[in-house]
């Protein structure tokens, strides 16, 4: 059973890793994002039945990362193929729906953590808040944002810059409980 979990807990931080980070390379100037949501998404569709008993009842979740997934090769393939289409309103139903999905798998997460005793289960459940609070924020700046306003830019920038903060302590986090649930194997 550990070792299931210690797999999905691995997958769950590298599929947070691709979702999260964005790493674009220019050539011959079309930008690619060499980290693409996609490939998280996947991780976490793979993941999800290495949970075991904790995805009981949520395989909602299982089939919610695949729909991610095939949401988000449509957004990659159009921004690599067609970057020149306006995608405000398929990147903000995306946002949404991640913001939701993170929210929700970060419950199992952290009832994984409570169950094993981690010192970083209450820290999770930190993280799992704050992220979702932030998400609905930038989500919120983003769509309120119809001209340059210079207090509401230096806010998002500020929520950003938290966002990415979070989201460094959430990846420790996940990796720390990856490395407790080793211990116990």
């Amino acid at each position: 059973m550990y070792e299931n979990l210690k797999k999905a807990i691995s997958l769950t931080a590298f599929g947070f890793l691709f979702i999260f980070v964005t790493f674009n390379l220019t050539i011959n100037g079309a930008s690619v994002d060499i980290m693409p949501d996609f490939v998280g998404w996947l991780l976490l569709f793979l993941a999800f039945d290495k949970l075991g008993g904790y995805g009981d009842g949520k395989e909602f979740l299982k089939w919610g990362a695949l729909l991610m997934m095939l949401i988000t090769v449509v957004q990659y393939a159009i921004t690599v193929f067609k970057p020149e289409l306006k995608m405000d309103i398929y990147n903000l139903v995306v946002n949404i729906l991640q913001a939701i999905y993170i929210f929700l798998y970060l419950g199992i997460i952290e009832e994984v953590a409570e169950d094993i005793g981690s010192v970083r289960s209450n820290k999770i459940h930190t993280l799992r808040m704050v992220t979702l609070s932030l998400d609905v924020f930038l989500t919120l700046v983003g769509i309120f944002a119809t001209k340059i306003d210079i207090p509401l830019v230096f806010t998002a920038v500020i929520a950003g810059i938290a966002s990415l903060v979070v989201l460094i302590m959430l990846l420790l986090a996940l990796f720390g409980l990856r490395k407790e649930v080793k211990q116990i194997l």
